[in-house]
Formats: C-alpha cells, sequence, structure tokens
C-alpha cells in the first residue's frame, strides 16, 4: 500500500530557542512582520544552514510532538511555539505538497511488473533446487547442464581483481561473492550453489590454479617507465606550484609570475563554499584551499595534469535573502563568496 501512496509533504524550516521566553520574543518579532530567517539569525542565533530543514514527510520529524504543529500549518505561516527535548521550536512552513493515493491505471504496469518480477524469482528458486538435487546425485557441472538446458561459462583466467593475464577486465562475471568463492574452492573441486545478491546463482568448478608470480620485466616496462614519468612530472609540477605561493606571500605579483612561467591567468567568477555547479577552473579541494586562506594569500591543489594554484582577492560576507524564494534555494549553500584568479597546469 505505501508503494501506491505519495506522502503529505511540507519544505520547512525551524527556529531553536532554549526557554519558552526566548521563544515567545522571537514569536512576537515575526508577528510584528520580522523575516523568518532574519529572526532566526538575530534572536535565536543560528546558523543558516540549519535553519533550512528541507522537504519533509511526517516521518522525518524527530519527534512525535512537533508532527502535528507542523503539518497543521497553512503554506506560508509560522506556528507557535512547540517544546521537544531539543529545546523551544517555532517553524515556518514554505511549500506543501499534499498526499495522494495512484490510480490502479497509474500503477497497472508497475504491478505487471512486480508480478512478473515475483514468478522468474520463483522459477528461479526452483531451478536452484533441481540443479542442487542433479550435482548433488554425482551429476557434474556439464551434464546437470545440458538437462536443465543452462549454458556453462568458461574463463580462461581471472584473478582477484576480475582481471585477466593481460591486465584486462574480465566480464559477464556474477556478482555477489563469486570471486571470493572461486579463490576459496580447491582445483578441481565444485563449490555450492551460492547466491548472487540480486535474485541470481551460481556454481563454479575450479579447472587450473596458477601460482602468484611477478610479471616479466619485458611486459610491464613501458607501464613502469610511464608512471616512473609521470611521478616525476607531478614532483615537479608540486615543486613549482609551492615556489609560486612562496613568491606571492613575499610579495610578487601573480601576474608577473605567470608571464615568467608562460602562463595564463584565468578568473572564474566568485564562489561559495560548496557550489552546485561549480566552474570547471574551481574544483572542490582548490575551493576549500581558497576558504582557509585571506585575501592577497594563495594556496594550490592536486588537479588532472598537475597542480593548480589561486589567489584569493576577495570575500564578500554571506547575506540572508529575505524573500522566501530566494532563501528556498541558497539555504544550505549559501556563505561567504570568494573571487579568485587561478594559474592552472603547472605540469612541469
Amino acid at each position: 500500500e505505501d508503494e501506491f501512496t505519495v506522502q503529505e509533504s511540507r519544505r520547512v524550516m525551524q527556529m531553536i530557542l532554549a526557554s519558552e521566553e526566548e521563544a515567545k520574543k522571537a514569536e512576537k518579532a515575526l508577528s510584528e512582520g520580522g523575516d523568518f530567517v532574519t529572526v532566526a539569525l538575530k534572536v535565536a542565533k543560528m546558523n543558516i544552514s540549519t535553519i533550512e530543514l528541507g522537504r519533509l514527510t511526517r516521518a522525518g520529524l524527530p519527534f512525535p510532538e512537533l508532527v502535528e504543529p507542523v503539518f497543521s500549518l497553512k503554506e506560508g505561516a509560522n506556528s507557535a511555539p512547540v517544546k521537544s527535548p531539543l529545546g523551544w521550536h517555532l517553524f515556518y512552513v514554505t511549500d506543501v505538497e499534499p498526499g495522494s493515493v495512484k490510480t490502479l491505471d497509474e500503477v497497472r504496469d508497475d504491478l505487471g511488473q512486480s508480478l512478473a518480477l515475483e514468478k522468474a524469482v520463483d522459477n528461479m528458486f526452483e531451478l536452484a533446487n533441481r540443479l542442487e538435487d542433479l550435482l548433488g546425485g554425482g551429476a557434474n557441472l556439464e551434464e546437470a547442464a545440458a538437462q536443465l538446458n543452462l549454458r556453462i561459462v568458461k574463463v580462461a583466467a581471472v584473478d582477484k581483481s576480475a582481471l585477466d593475464p593481460a591486465g584486462r577486465k574480465v566480464g559477464s562475471l556474477p556478482g555477489g561473492d563469486f570471486l571470493s568463492i572461486a579463490f576459496a574452492t580447491e582445483e578441481s573441486a565444485d563449490s555450492l550453489l551460492i547466491e548472487t545478491g540480486d535474485d541470481g546463482y551460481f556454481v563454479l568448478r575450479v579447472d587450473g590454479v596458477t601460482a602468484r608470480a611477478l610479471r616479466p620485466l619485458d611486459t610491464v616496462k613501458a607501464k613502469v617507465a610511464e608512471a616512473w614519468k609521470a611521478g616525476k612530472r607531478t614532483e615537479k609540477a608540486k615543486q613549482s606550484a609551492e615556489s609560486v605561493i612562496a613568491r606571492v606571500k613575499g610579495g610578487t605579483g601573480l601576474d608577473v609570475i605567470a608571464k615568467e612561467m608562460g602562463l595564463t591567468i584565468k578568473s572564474p567568477p566568485s564562489t561559495v563554499r560548496r557550489p552546485a555547479t561549480p566552474d570547471p577552473l574551481l574544483f572542490q579541494t582548490l575551493i576549500d584551499g581558497v576558504f582557509a586562506v585571506q585575501p592577497g594569500q594563495a594556496t594550490m591543489a592536486r588537479n588532472n595534469d598537475g597542480y593548480t594554484v589561486a589567489r584569493l582577492k576577495t570575500i564578500t560576507a554571506a547575506n540572508p535573502v529575505p524573500d522566501k524564494k530566494g532563501v528556498e534555494q541558497l539555504a544550505g549553500q549559501i556563505s561567504d563568496s570568494m573571487e579568485v584568479d587561478v594559474l592552472t597546469q603547472l605540469a612541469g
């Protein structure tokens, strides 16, 4: 029944205060026309990220005593103070999505698929039992597969990482514990019939075991050489980035350094701490570094090709938007924004 029922949900904001007196003070400020976010910040001393609770159903509220006060509110209304083990709450509902029950026409296809899947699982279970009986009666894999019209899949060689001797991924392997079962099975022995975890079964036989050994140097020489070169390039790129940061710290302009190195400075748009769609130049580790320095200082982070150096230009303080739509868009994302210069691909 729950599968075909859409629960009523609401987008909710809250503020929590330590005492009833403080809660009533906040309620009075709201009744006098105060914006919910502004009152929460000033009176309740809350952080913007903890005001927005997101879209909740009745089951999403942490205490039973909060359910009725929240779900009796109309869209755009504030609640009276409500007490819970956490303190005194005031709620504000910004959006209401009514509950509903899907019609038979809406669920007909899903029901058909569910019934078909259920029948397929039953058939698979019956087939697994028949296979187990045949193997238990002395039949080998080939004989049992022939009687049940099953296909045997042979894998020439595979390691514990599902790679063949050439290092290529071996496809079409069962899921679940297939590889661990294979490597725990003795040579020429059959495994038990094992569930894969996705309503399937497998039984395997190990026809041969190749002992662990180092690959001949001539087969991996090129890869070893390329890995060594890549490591050296990365090491050189890191040293270059550290040198740039040291020179910026010493007062040399980033534009001067870039010109000397033949690199180009790029200035992406200002960013928040956790952007939903970050600028391609501002990957998250670099953004984290930028938010740890002060204007004029530089930071660096590893990229796909080497290292990126960023110099923080300005900080714009966070400014909660008073209108409902703006707060909904920014809640959970709002933070100080940063404007930076970026020097990319210090790849030595």
